[in-house]
């Protein structure tokens, strides 16, 4: 893996990167659990949506596409690449990766056999380094019981790291149709970049700001500096934001996300000042103004009251604590 550490405006290069050798892929007739649809969000950015697990996206430039994250299913690389081939000839140039999870990386295998050069944040690639196969297992343990297709789907999946990194800022293509990979600090993992197009003003967000209650109980993200990662984020003046799950929205979307970590901090503050221990505070503690916010009844209690509790009492675990 090349890593290239970048704090200025730079113009990434051909040269930057060496290539892995081509990976095996997916068999043509492998079935495809997780379909969905290349629509047009404006001009050259495009959205790969699932109704179930991550989307993929792509932006067309002049001379090829960059297309951010991979998908879960190791034979969807091929599956959104022949769709893709319907809307342009252009070779898959870069494929940027938003962050670590399982879900966004497992079909990054057949990207690198079309020659592409995968790029994510320095963070990313050592979270990918360190736990290697570990992400497969993990994803199993927590979801394969309600998933069983997930067994399927990962039986054979290899996971692959990137092949060059970047600390704060990377820029590919030039001019006004340049596309900025940008970091704002740790947010929902420690390594989530944000894909920012200055000419569409449009933000591709990945994980880090999504209008839903987020499995965070595995990442134990520092709210505190995600909430200013977010923050960040809106100072782009972005009018469009579109995350790697759900649906696309603007600026009043983030703000209430920013407010609803805010009003969370808040409550689970106001109980520990009184003493009141965890278990009766998820028991008591109820944000009704969020609770059409995806997955509030599953994780609300179970899973934000308590990693809030634990950071505001000194209790954090470690970033990808998934032992």
């Amino acid at each position: 893996m090349t890593k290239i550490v970048m704090w200025v405006f730079i113009v990434i290069l051909p040269m930057l990167a060496t290539v892995s050798a081509p990976l095996a892929v997916a068999a043509e007739d492998e079935k495809i659990y997780y379909t969905g649809e290349w629509k047009q969000i404006d001009g050259r950015a495009w959205l790969f949506q699932r109704g179930q697990s991550s989307h993929n996206a792509a932006v067309i430039l002049e001379d090829y596409v960059i297309m951010i994250d991979a998908g879960q299913e190791p034979a969807s690389g091929k599956y959104v690449t022949d769709a893709l081939r319907r809307i342009t000839d252009k070779p898959i140039k870069y494929v940027v990766v938003s962050h670590y999870h399982d879900d966004h990386i497992m079909a990054l295998p057949y990207f690198k056999s079309l020659g592409a050069v995968v790029v994510g944040h320095s963070e990313t690639a050592r979270i990918i380094d360190e736990m290697g196969e570990k992400l497969i297992q993990h994803r199993l343990e927590l979801e394969a019981e309600n998933r069983p297709e997930l067994n399927f789907i990962l039986d054979n999946a290899k996971i692959v790291n990137v092949d060059a990194t970047f600390e704060t800022k990377m820029v590919l293509g030039q001019g006004e149709n340049r596309v900025e990979l940008l970091y704002f600090g740790p947010a929902r993992t420690p390594g989530d970049i944000f894909v920012w197009l200055p000419k569409e003003k449009i933000l591709f967000t990945g994980d880090a700001i999504n209008r839903s209650i987020q499995p965070i109980n595995y990442d134990y993200p520092n709210i505190t500096q995600w909430t200013m990662s977010m923050d960040q984020a809106t100072a782009l003046g972005a009018r469009l934001y579109v995350p790697m799950h759900g649906d696309s929205f603007e600026e009043e979307t983030v703000r209430e996300i920013i407010n609803y970590y805010a009003d969370l901090r808040l409550a689970v503050q106001s109980y520990i000042d009184r003493g009141v221990p965890l278990e009766q505070i998820q028991e008591e503690l109820d944000l009704p103004k969020y609770n059409d916010w995806r997955n509030y009844e599953q994780r609300f209690k179970q899973v934000h009251i308590p990693v809030m509790y634990k950071e505001l009492t000194g209790q954090t675990k470690k970033f990808y604590d998934i032992k």
